[in-house]
This record gives C-alpha cells, sequence and structure tokens, in this order.
C-alpha cells in the first residue's frame, strides 16, 4: 500500500467533513484514486457508506462533528480549543 503525505491527507478530510465534498469529487480535485480518499476517511474513523434499497445510510451530524474535532486536534496540535488564536510567547 503507498502511503500520502499527511498534507493530501488534510485536505482530504478537510473538504470531505467542512465543505461536505463526495469522495469522487475530493478525488478529482486532488488527482487520486477513490480509493484513497475512502482509505483515509476509513483511517479518520467514518463508518464506510453502505448502500440499501431505500438509499444511502449515513452517519449523524453529530458523530461527524465529533470526528472532525479529533482529526483536526490531531493534525493540528497547535490550535487553541476554541480555534480563536494561538498563544505565542
Amino acid at each position: 500500500m503507498m502511503t500520502i503525505n499527511k498534507d493530501i491527507e488534510a485536505k482530504i478530510l478537510r473538504y470531505h467533513f467542512v465543505e461536505q465534498w463526495r469522495v469522487g469529487t475530493i478525488a478529482s480535485q486532488l488527482g487520486i484514486h477513490h480509493s484513497v480518499v475512502d482509505r483515509v476517511l476509513s483511517q479518520a474513523g467514518l463508518p464506510k457508506v453502505e448502500k440499501s434499497g431505500s438509499g444511502l445510510k449515513k452517519s449523524g451530524r453529530v458523530e461527524n462533528r465529533i470526528l472532525l474535532s479529533v482529526d483536526m486536534a490531531y493534525l493540528f496540535p497547535l490550535l487553541s480549543p476554541g480555534g480563536a488564536s494561538l498563544a505565542l510567547s
């Protein structure tokens, strides 16, 4: 399995959680295969979207916000919890 750099991983997570882009759109924008986007989202804890007879099953908005908070804290550890500013002294 080929690894991707943290910058691309951060973009995938931001495009998916913040911008609400679909997997195919993210893959096209970044010039990568859709399976790479699926893998990054899966490793971030997002459950795989399953097809059903009545459409798609997706996780709830609250769950997505929690996952986003955890992912952003991991990717950007220097940001303050409120996200307002950095305290540099």
